[in-house]
């Protein structure tokens, strides 16, 4: 099975020299900045549970919103069967 390697992904084949460029510099301030991009990285791992969590909450709390206002619209609560 071949594998699909980042570096085989981006550098497969024929490429021009701002291709390359565009490749080369952020691996280049990668490596200049190391510290800073690992402080950057951990301190985004670490808020990445908190934010996920807080941002269910936001989706799932707008959706029983609208659940309640659909309810008062109706007049019938989520599992009642329509008159009829």
């Amino acid at each position: 099975l071949p594998y699909g390697h980042v570096i085989n992904q981006y550098l497969r084949g024929r490429r021009s020299f701002t291709y390359i460029v565009w490749i080369v510099i952020p691996l280049v301030l990668l490596i200049w900045f190391f510290p800073f991009v690992v402080a950057v990285g951990f301190c985004t791992y670490v808020l990445s549970a908190p934010v996920q969590s807080i941002w269910k909450r936001l989706r799932h709390g707008r959706a029983k919103v609208h659940a309640a206002m659909n309810r008062e619209e109706t007049g019938r609560e989520s599992g009642d069967e329509p008159a009829g």
